[in-house]
């Protein structure tokens, strides 16, 4: 039982930084917003302060598409983040995601935050196809065979995807 729930665990904490990689990237690179408001606003991150922080950025973005990283950073310090802030724009962050940094380029900005999106996508399936298994274990039906087959087939497509990470 132990080995299971170490996995999860740092399943959790790999998802949790793809989270705020993909956040710090957003703030840090404000025209990206376009491109990933839709996918991002979707999504829903385990932390609250982090979650709040997400809509937050996402509406100041989407009202002033003119908004740099200084200014964004300033109204979303205003507003009470700047805790959340120094924990996402720091060298922590950028060690595993060096296209987050201010001055990588928008190119860069844009084919790293694609690339950790997918893999957040994967880890997502790859948690849905571990719960249609135990589902399919607990309560054989042709169903639950069915869901946990499509969850099966969309995480192999998923993981055609993969490559090494962006810098």
């Amino acid at each position: 039982p132990a080995p299971p729930r170490r996995i999860a665990r740092d399943t959790t904490a790999a998802q949790r930084t793809r989270e705020r990689i993909l956040l710090a990237t957003l703030l840090t690179h404000p025209g990206l917003g376009d491109h990933v408001e839709e996918r991002l606003g979707a999504m829903s991150f385990a932390d609250s302060r982090l979650d709040s922080l997400r809509q937050t950025a996402l509406m100041h973005i989407t009202q002033n598409t003119e908004l740099d990283f200084e200014a964004l950073r300033t109204n979303l310090a205003n507003l009470g983040y700047s805790e959340e802030l120094g924990n996402l724009l720091n060298p922590d962050i950028y060690v595993h995601a060096g296209f987050a940094r201010p001055s990588a380029s928008m190119d860069q900005a844009t084919a790293g935050w694609e690339h950790t999106f997918t893999l957040s996508q994967r880890a997502d399936l790859e948690a849905d196809l571990k719960r249609a298994e135990t589902e399919l274990a607990e309560n054989p039906s042709e169903q639950s065979f069915a869901a946990y087959k499509a969850l099966q087939n969309q995480v192999r497509t998923a993981g055609d995807e993969d490559g090494d990470e962006p810098s």
